[in-house]
């Protein structure tokens, strides 16, 4: 088996903007253990979780979304090594997407004001979908926009549900924790821990190499 396409989530994995979020919620009145909960989930499930926690959903999200929006609109940090991973993967063959439980116009912001858009061969937004991470529907999908096999995948996250996701479609998963730890249920998941997408190019040649 060869593997033929990099599927990456975005914020916490590609970009450095889970911090961002992570003060931004805190500022609209979310605490940890709640927020904690919300990284890698759908739009729908995020307004349950915070529900459950502030009196009204859409002033915390309003709240959040100028926090952030401030900080956001013109630099948005990259993860150690990411431009170097996604460039290797390009001069390597593999096709790559993005895969984001964000709004598409998100994800287009980024990679506008990153100069990264070219790096990627398709973006892929949970919005409109029935099941967001850790369903594996946004995975599946991001595959089919890249003509891949399933199996012929590898899915780059950094959070629990979304090594959920990747397991579930069927695909390869590597780990590259951001802000917290993983737990047990996260690190049976992960086919393997690296440190930061720096590590992802080495661990893809001995993939090939074990696979060959």
């Amino acid at each position: 088996m060869k593997f033929s396409a990099v599927l990456c989530d975005m914020d916490g994995t590609l970009f450095d903007t889970e911090r961002i979020y992570h003060a931004g919620w805190n500022y609209a009145g979310v605490p940890d253990e709640v927020y904690r909960q919300l990284i890698g989930r759908d739009h729908s499930a995020i307004r349950r979780l915070i529900a459950s926690c502030v009196p009204d959903v859409d002033e915390a999200y309003k709240e959040k979304k100028a926090y952030c929006d401030e900080l956001l609109a013109q630099h948005v940090p990259l993860k150690d090594g990411m431009e170097k991973a996604m460039k290797w993967l390009k001069e390597h063959g593999y096709r790559t997407a993005i895969a984001t439980s964000s709004a598409k116009e998100v994800a287009d912001h980024y990679l506008a004001v990153t100069g990264t858009a070219g790096y990627f061969d398709s973006v892929v937004s949970g919005h409109d979908l029935e099941h967001g991470k850790p369903a594996p529907d946004i995975y599946l999908l991001a595959a089919k926009s890249l003509h891949a096999d399933p199996s012929s995948c590898v899915v780059v996250e950094d959070s629990r549900n979304g090594i959920l996701s990747g397991k579930a479609a069927g695909m390869k998963t590597v780990l590259i924790p951001d802000e917290f730890q993983p737990d047990d249920e996260t690190m049976a998941a992960a086919d393997v821990i690296l440190h930061s997408l720096d590590e992802l190019p080495l661990y893809l040649q001995m993939l090939e190499g074990v696979m060959a």
